[in-house]
């Protein structure tokens, strides 16, 4: 299903030279609007992931700077897949609340993430398809690699939330070369 609100989502009409003037902080004070603030914080986040992993990399070496990605997906995931779950008073979780969890938030993590709103389930998974995402667009030269292991610790961390989910499968990824994203949640075989 198309996002109906796609094109209401903050900056998502900023122009290719707005979203220069933010980067390249050429903007006037008087200038700055909400989308300008939506689009550079996003930008920032993404991008941070990768400076994380870059820095962690020239540290301590590719091996741990994967295993610290994963940790931190996973961490990242059952928090917050946990607090969803807590939200709702239950301590399982179905397709339904899946998908719910899935849209809701990618509606709060920026413009690039809205395009995995509104995914659909049945009474055996939950599918979440994207096109773009914060993670992939704004990595940095060799960090590739890291956007993986951090998903395949999201999962696990999905998993820890959530004793019902029994696995995740991702075999279209944007790091992987395709054109979209897909994450499967299945509930039953």
């Amino acid at each position: 299903m198309k996002d109906p609100a796609a094109s209401s989502y903050p900056v998502s009409d900023i122009s290719e030279d707005e979203k220069r003037k933010v980067d390249g902080l050429t903007f006037e004070f008087g200038e700055l609007t909400a989308d300008h603030i939506v689009y550079g914080l996003t930008r920032a986040f993404g991008g941070l992931f990768h400076i994380v992993w870059k820095t962690i990399e020239e540290v301590a070496g590719e091996e741990e700077a994967k295993r610290i990605s994963y940790t931190m997906g996973t961490r990242f995931g059952a928090i917050n897949f946990t607090n969803f779950l807590k939200s709702r008073r239950v301590d399982r979780g179905t397709p339904a609340l899946m998908c719910e969890f899935q849209d809701k938030i990618h509606s709060v993590r920026g413009p690039l993430h809205t395009s995995a709103r509104f995914g659909w389930f049945d009474d055996k998974k939950c599918v979440i398809v994207r096109k773009r995402c914060f993670y992939h667009e704004w990595r940095l030269e060799g960090t590739g690699k890291y956007h993986g292991e951090f998903y395949r610790g999201l999962y696990d961390g999905y998993r820890l939330a959530d004793p019902a989910l029994k696995r995740v499968e991702n075999s279209l990824c944007l790091h992987k070369g395709h054109d979209s994203c897909e994450h499967i949640f299945i509930y039953e075989d």
